[in-house]
């Protein structure tokens, strides 16, 4: 799970509401990073691991660190 990654795409759910609300998208990545050093180069802040993700989500953190076995890390950079 730790190395599986997430992040967001200037055609996804997460930026058509951002440019609704007049917030700027125009950093978002506009294709899929294809291999590893492909996130290399996406700006900060637009890829973290599922782990730092779900770690956003206090609603779930006991059950995601108990199907995980361990702790979860601070939220995404």
């Amino acid at each position: 799970m730790a190395d599986l990654r997430t992040g967001v795409l200037a055609t996804d759910f997460l930026a058509q509401g951002q440019s609704f609300l007049a917030q700027d998208t125009s950093a978002s990545p506009t294709k899929k990073p294809r291999a590893v050093s492909d996130l290399d180069k996406l700006p900060i802040g637009m890829v973290c691991t599922q782990r730092d993700l779900f770690a956003t989500m206090p609603e779930i953190d006991n059950l995601f660190a108990e199907v995980s076995g361990g702790l979860l890390k601070p939220p995404c950079r």
